[in-house]
């Protein structure tokens, strides 16, 4: 078990070390192999940001900025309740 943890923490070094050089460079001199891990860390970020809740700005509703939009939609659902109300 002790192993496993410094195999985890020495992989992370190793990714945390990438991450630095590929920054240092201009976007397109990465390789595929580095556009490929730059993707991935940012999906799992967003995966994380979802888990935990947030909400990034391309998820808030276009007409109120506040709440996040429907899925399908440019707006949220008190928008779009809003707009139901007045259509009536």
């Amino acid at each position: 078990m002790k192993s496993l943890n410094k195999a985890l923490s020495q992989s992370q070094i190793e990714a945390q070390k990438r991450r630095e050089e590929r920054e240092k460079k201009p976007t397109r001199e990465w390789t595929v192999e580095e556009r490929r891990e730059a993707f991935l860390e940012g999906q799992e970020a967003q995966r994380q940001r979802a888990e935990a809740g947030a909400v990034t700005e391309w998820d808030l509703c276009d007409e109120c900025h506040e709440y996040r939009r429907e899925r399908g939609s440019f707006f949220c659902k008190h928008c779009i309740e809003r707009m139901n109300q007045y259509a009536d």
